[in-house]
């Protein structure tokens, strides 16, 4: 479902203005208005926002981890970074989750903390549940050694892009990494949500 940020009636003219929130394609919009109050539309969409997703599993990570637990992460990189990552049947409770900068079916180093530390909240003490934040350069941690340097948002977010990063999420029982997902472009939930 696409927002629709703003709508503005502009002065002394027939026209209206939306500011609509998104990416990709497929919006459909549905208007009420009063017959002959408005003539043209101007439509423009915030480019700006972009959509990355993962789907994390034990069998993601290096070497593969025999778990039932799962997660889905969901990041719109634009003005706030807000990320959302929901989890279940984790082993043991959660301690930590980072993004990592590595390619898939390779380890790499911590890139930004998502809970647990960097500068985030602590992870909840749980095996199920939900984490919700925003990503700023306090939250990157490097890894310099592959030349991101700390606080360097805008390399770690283009790490992001080139599809050079991956979820994880460390628990007590599996404090390498539990469950593991690589972030790709794309909005998984509403991938998931088409397929039921």
């Amino acid at each position: 479902m696409t927002n629709v940020d703003s709508f503005t009636n502009v002065p002394n003219t027939n026209v209206a203005s939306f500011h609509v929130r998104g990416s990709g394609n497929g919006y459909v919009f549905f208007m009420a208005v009063p017959l002959g109050s408005i003539v043209s539309a101007k439509i423009t969409f915030d480019s700006t926002v972009e959509v990355f997703s993962a789907r994390l599993l034990g069998d993601s990570e290096v070497p593969p981890i025999n778990s039932a637990g799962t997660a889905t992460f969901h990041v719109e990189i634009g003005t706030t970074n807000a990320f959302t990552l929901t989890f279940s049947g984790l082993s043991s409770n959660l301690i930590f989750s980072h993004l990592h900068f590595a390619p898939t079916k390779v380890g790499g180093g911590i890139m930004i903390f998502l809970c647990g530390g960097g500068n985030q909240p602590a992870c909840p003490a749980a095996t199920s549940g939900s984490i919700s934040g925003t990503i700023t350069g306090a939250n990157v941690t490097g890894p310099a050694t592959q030349g991101i340097a700390a606080g360097d948002l805008t390399s770690a977010l283009e790490a992001v892009r080139e599809g050079n990063a991956y979820a994880n999420m460390h628990t007590q029982m599996f404090p390498a990494g539990e469950i593991r997902g690589q972030v790709r472009r794309g909005d998984r939930r509403e991938k998931e949500r088409r397929e039921r």
